[in-house]
């Protein structure tokens, strides 16, 4: 595997956890859950994204596409797990847990669609009464149920979103910042 976590279509395995950079600050997750070896862009992706490539919250949903709609152009990344402090990595590409073996990711998979297809909750641990249906666009939330939990989810049985969890302390670092440089000039 590369430095840059790069893969080939045809690499693919089940159960993979796939990334692209849909932005230079953002990453987008799915989860394989099957793969087509005549054809690997026809292969199906779990995703949590919107269904007619809009990026309206209220749109996006848990949904199965084939890889070359869940990679749009993009250079696709295989998310590794079991990664080491030293390895060169930015959140949400690589994680230091280890992860289920694919047949158990995809069982996941499987689960939370069967959830949805019979209009049952999701239970995640951020909040058990939520329910995901369709009425109410299967609670997206940029922070708290979003494409990486998602596949995070699946891989590992937790749900956790690196990508958040990096920003949310970017933020409180830049605040305590500001707040030391507030209370230098005041004093």
């Amino acid at each position: 595997m590369t430095l840059f976590h790069t893969i080939s279509p045809k690499d693919i395995w089940f159960g993979d956890h796939l990334y692209i950079w849909s932005s230079p600050f953002h990453q987008h997750h799915g989860i394989v859950l099957f793969v087509n070896e005549h054809d690997p862009d026809e292969s199906q992706v779990l995703e949590f994204n919107t269904y007619d490539g809009s990026h309206k919250v209220s749109r996006a949903r848990i949904q199965v596409v084939n890889l070359k709609q869940f990679r749009k152009n993009c250079v696709l990344k295989r998310v590794v797990y079991g990664s080491r402090y030293a390895r060169f990595k930015r959140a949400g590409t690589a994680y230091l847990t280890q992860c289920l073996a694919p047949e158990i990711v995809v069982d996941n998979a499987q689960l939370l669609l069967e959830q949805i297809k019979f209009g049952g909750s999701l239970i995640v641990p951020n909040d058990p009464e939520r329910s995901w249906n369709d009425d109410e666009a299967h609670g997206y939330s940029l922070i708290l149920r979003n494409c990486e939990c998602l596949a995070y989810w699946c891989k590992t049985g937790r749900w956790y979103s690196e990508q958040v969890t990096q920003l949310i302390s970017i933020l409180v670092a830049w605040h305590f910042c500001q707040w030391n440089s507030l209370k230098r000039y005041m004093s």
